[in-house]
C-alpha cells in the first residue's frame, strides 16, 4: 500500500482546451499553453523528418498506437499507486505494468499527488504532472514514459525540460521546492530505464524554448495581421476601420478559423497585436529612437492632439538606454507594476536602421537581452539556477 499525503495547490483541477495549435489551460491567473505544446518545438525537425520518411499514413498510425498505449500504461500505474485493482487491463498493458512495478514498489514511498494540474504565472506554462512524491527518500517530480526503443539521456532533453517546468510550477503553487526529477521509461522487449536529473540542469533549455515559442507565435500573428491589413479588398471595405480596434477578434475569427480564436484573443490581451491606440489596448510600448531602446507607459489620462484633431492617451517615458543591463531593471519595474502581459513592441524595433542603429534589428536584440538578464537574475534569486 502506498502512503498518500495530499498537498494543497489552491484549486481542484484545471480545464484544458485542445486545438490544432496545441493545448491551452484555463487557470485562475490566465490562459497558458501546455508545457508539452511549447517544448514540442525541441524535437520538431526530427518529427517532421520522420513523418516525411515513413509517410503521413504510417506516421499517423504509429503515433495513434503509441498515444493509446501511453494513456493506458499511465492509467494502470495511476490505479496501482492509488492502491486500486489493476487486473482488468489488457495483457499487453499488464506486461508494461509488470516491468515497471518493481521500481514503483522499491523506490516510491510517499505520494503527494497523481495527475497533478499545475501552472506557473512566472513561466507562462501549465500542465499535468504524472506523479509527485518521495523517490529514494527524496521529494521528486516523477514521470512515466513508454518507448519502442532504448533511449539515451541525449535523446530526451525535452522530457528533462518538462520535468523542470513541473518542478517550478509545483514550487510556485505550494512553496515546496523540489529539485529531483525522475523519468521511468518502459521499453518494448527491454528492461525499463530510469533517468534521474537535477531540475536546475535544464532551466536554461526550458527558458530558451519558451522564448523561441513566443517569438514564433508573435511572428505567426504578425503575418496574419499584415496579410489582412495589406489586402486591397479589406482596405476598400467599409469594415476596414474595425480592424484597428478590439473587435478585430471577432472579425479575424471569421477569416482564420474557430480553433485559433482563443489564441488570437490571448495575443491581443497580451499586446502581441496592436488593436487600438492607448490605454484600452496596452499599457507599455517598446520602441527604438536615436540609437536607444525606449520604454513608454500609457497613462489613464487623455489629451487633445491638434494635428490629428482627436484625443490621444497621455504617455510617460520611463526609461531609455542602449544598455541591456539597465533595461533589465526597467523590465523588472514593469513586472512589478503587475501588467507585464500588456506590452506592445513597436514595429520600429524591426526597422532599427531608421531609428539610429547601425544594423536592422539591433534594438530588438538589446531588448531581448534585457529580458534574458532579468529572467536569469530572478531565477538566481529564487534558487532556480
Amino acid at each position: 500500500m502506498f502512503e498518500h499525503e495530499k498537498i494543497d495547490i489552491g484549486y481542484d483541477d484545471l480545464v484544458a482546451e485542445t486545438s490544432n495549435n496545441g493545448r491551452l489551460y484555463i487557470t485562475p491567473d490566465g490562459n497558458y499553453p501546455s508545457v508539452t505544446t511549447v517544448l514540442s518545438i525541441i524535437k520538431e525537425e526530427f518529427i517532421q523528418a520522420w513523418r516525411a520518411r515513413v509517410g503521413e499514413e504510417v506516421a499517423n498510425k504509429v503515433s495513434r498506437v503509441a498515444a493509446n498505449r501511453g494513456t493506458l500504461v499511465h492509467a494502470i500505474i495511476e490505479d496501482y499507486l492509488n492502491n486500486k485493482d489493476t487486473s482488468e487491463y489488457l495483457p499487453h498493458i499488464q506486461q508494461s505494468f509488470v516491468n515497471i512495478k518493481p521500481i514503483l514498489d522499491e523506490h516510491i514511498s510517499k505520494i503527494y499527488g497523481l495527475e497533478v494540474p499545475l501552472y506557473s504565472k512566472h513561466l507562462g506554462l501549465a500542465g499535468r504532472c504524472d506523479c509527485i512524491g518521495v523517490y529514494d527518500g527524496v521529494p521528486s517530480i516523477i514521470d512515466f514514459k513508454t518507448s519502442k526503443r532504448v533511449k539515451k539521456a541525449e535523446d530526451i532533453s525535452n522530457y528533462f525540460a518538462q520535468m523542470t517546468a513541473y518542478a517550478i510550477m509545483w514550487e510556485e503553487r505550494t512553496g515546496m521546492p523540489i529539485v529531483n526529477t525522475v523519468i521511468i521509461m518502459d521499453v518494448d522487449n527491454e528492461m525499463p530505464i530510469v533517468f534521474k536529473e537535477h531540475r536546475d540542469n535544464w532551466t536554461d533549455l526550458l527558458l530558451k524554448t519558451i522564448k523561441e515559442y513566443k517569438k514564433r507565435k508573435l511572428f505567426r500573428w504578425q503575418f496574419c495581421k499584415s496579410l489582412i491589413l495589406n489586402n486591397s479588398f479589406f482596405k476598400k471595405s467599409a469594415l476596414f476601420p474595425l480592424l484597428l480596434y478590439k473587435n478585430i477578434v471577432s472579425y479575424m475569427y471569421k477569416l482564420i478559423n474557430e480553433e485559433k480564436k482563443m489564441t488570437l484573443e490571448n495575443d491581443i490581451k497580451s499586446g502581441l497585436i496592436e488593436v487600438s491606440h492607448g490605454k484600452d489596448a496596452f499599457d507599455y510600448i517598446i520602441s527604438a529612437q536615436d540609437g536607444e531602446v525606449v520604454v513608454t507607459k500609457y497613462l489613464d489620462e487623455k489629451e487633445w492632439n491638434e494635428h490629428f484633431q482627436c484625443e490621444f492617451t497621455k504617455t510617460e517615458e520611463i526609461g531609455r538606454s542602449s544598455d541591456p543591463a539597465f533595461l533589465s531593471y526597467v523590465y523588472q519595474a514593469m513586472q512589478d507594476d503587475g501588467i507585464i502581459g500588456t506590452i506592445y513592441t513597436s514595429s520600429s524595433m524591426d526597422y532599427a536602421t531608421d531609428c539610429g542603429f547601425e544594423n536592422n534589428g539591433d534594438a530588438r536584440d538589446i531588448w531581448d537581452r534585457a529580458v534574458d538578464i532579468y529572467l536569469t537574475r530572478e531565477f538566481n534569486e529564487r534558487n532556480y539556477a
